[in-house]
């Protein structure tokens, strides 16, 4: 190697530098530091509990501060939002060009021309798409983020619902709870009052009241643990502590009149998440077709070379020692056109899938609506018969053969049938009530609107 290197080494070991220096700026902020001792994934920080007063002045859990509270605080619904944050990043990193080139390379045996030795190289080199490749990449991250968009909006209703659905479970087994405990009153009564003369010989009717006063704490049993379980549910779908107290949830107000059905599938074709998702679907699709027609086209290059020469000490030739400087231009040559032919055929397939799975979504929700309609049409029914004749009717039976049974030589055969059916029929009037409110949430679910908001809607468009 000449000695004259010094000049060429000092320039390639400065580029060198310059590079170093730069990328670790660049990495600068993803350092190790003592709060991620193991440089992984960023540590998330809880915020503090949003100021939400959960229960009315009775104490009673209140439905919509619940809600409001998993907004703010679920971390499931932090999540889907971080998730949109990182996908809107995508257009920036999918629309620049690469990174440019530098190479440095050395002669191992040099070349001698006529103005001298060369000995080093310098190179630059930017590589540029065809006209439409970034723009077409573009135009996926964006519809990427409205899907991602889309898919947190799913996630934020999931969890909404999933609340409603453990509030309104846990309400109806404290309810339970209540009924059964008065039940409880009568298989006692029943026992205590079995133990006197009067009745001890009706062996049938104890031994009745203590399978009734066993079943009865069994179930109370059960449906206290399964309240634990829903409590514990809703402590966690809004973030809440694993003590904190909830209270028995307040009465929520029963379903309006229903728009008939098919106003409601026109809402659901307008509004709900998964037929929307599916046309982005869709869109995603069709700008990959884009996108593979694009690479037909070929890749440009543009770059320049800086070679160093050594100056001849045996001649002095015109420019002697001159470094040579070049600029370059290049390109790709697309010729294996049967693999950019499979990747645009395999992106329509893909957008013909897409638009077959929009068009199931659709009717698979009109199937969908129609199903959750009727569920709620059919516990509307269900509970007006409970609540304005069987409960009614089993509480009045009740009561007469309770006088009947305090009368001087009155059985407690009728007591205990009567206040039997009144229990199971009360018990099935809270359950009709739950399923009520839990149909109603599916269907809100589908339609992707308040079933409250329709009604509104509807009232509006009737006044003249």
């Amino acid at each position: 190697m000449s000695r004259h290197l010094a000049r060429p080494t000092a320039v390639a070991i400065g580029l060198s530098t310059i590079l170093v220096v730069a990328c670790a700026s660049e990495r600068g902020g993803a350092r190790m530091t003592d709060a991620d001792p193991v440089g992984g994934a960023p540590t998330v920080s809880v915020a503090s509990e949003p100021p939400i007063e959960l229960h009315d002045a009775a104490g009673r859990l209140l439905a919509a501060p619940l809600l409001r509270r998993a907004l703010l605080a679920s971390p499931r619904i932090a999540a889907a939002r971080a998730g949109v944050a990182a996908a809107r990043q995508r257009r920036a990193q999918r629309t620049s060009l690469p990174d440019p080139s530098i190479m440095v390379g050395v002669f191992g045996d040099e070349i001698r021309t006529r103005t001298g030795d060369q000995v080093l190289s310098l190179g630059l080199s930017q590589r540029i798409p065809w006209p439409g490749k970034l723009a077409a990449a573009g135009r996926i991250a964006d519809v990427e983020a409205l899907d991602a968009e889309i898919g947190a909006a799913i996630e934020t209703r999931d969890v909404l619902v999933a609340t409603m659905r453990s509030f309104i479970e846990y309400g109806f087994l404290l309810s339970a709870i209540e009924v059964s405990d008065q039940a409880g009153e009568v298989w006692d009564r029943v026992l205590a009052a079995a133990t006197t003369g009067r009745t001890a010989t009706h062996v049938g009717e104890r031994i009745r009241a203590e399978i009734e006063a066993e079943q009865a704490r069994f179930d109370v049993e059960t449906w206290r643990e399964l309240a634990a379980v829903e409590a514990s549910r809703i402590r966690s779908l809004v973030a809440l502590d694993r003590d904190q107290a909830l209270g028995a949830p307040a009465p929520i107000q029963p379903v309006a009149a229903l728009p008939d059905l098919e106003a409601l599938r026109e809402v659901a074709h307008h509004n709900n998440d998964e037929l929307a998702r599916a046309a982005v679907q869709v869109r995603l699709a069709e700008a990959r077709i884009e996108r593979a027609q694009a690479d037909d086209g070929p890749d440009f290059s543009v770059g320049a070379r800086y070679i160093v020469t050594d100056p001849r000490t045996d001649a002095n030739p015109s420019h002697n020692g001159d470094d040579p400087f070049l600029f370059e231009l290049g390109a790709t040559i697309p010729i294996w056109r049967g693999a950019r032919r499979a990747a645009v055929s395999e992106a329509r397939s893909m957008a013909e899938a897409a638009a077959f799975r929009r068009e199931a979504r659709r009717r698979d929700l009109d199937a969908d609506v129609a199903a959750a309609r009727w569920k709620v049409v059919n516990a509307q029914r269900l509970v007006a018969l409970y609540r304005e004749t069987l409960v009614p009717q089993a509480r009045r039976a009740a009561r007469a053969a309770d006088a009947l049974a305090t009368e001087e030589g009155g059985g407690l055969t009728g007591t205990l049938e009567t206040a039997a059916t009144w229990h199971h029929l009360e018990l099935a009037a809270r359950r009709a009530e739950a399923d009520l409110a839990l149909h109603a949430i599916e269907l809100e679910r589908l339609v992707g609107i308040p079933l409250a908001d329709l009604a509104i809607s509807a009232a509006g468009e009737e006044t003249p």
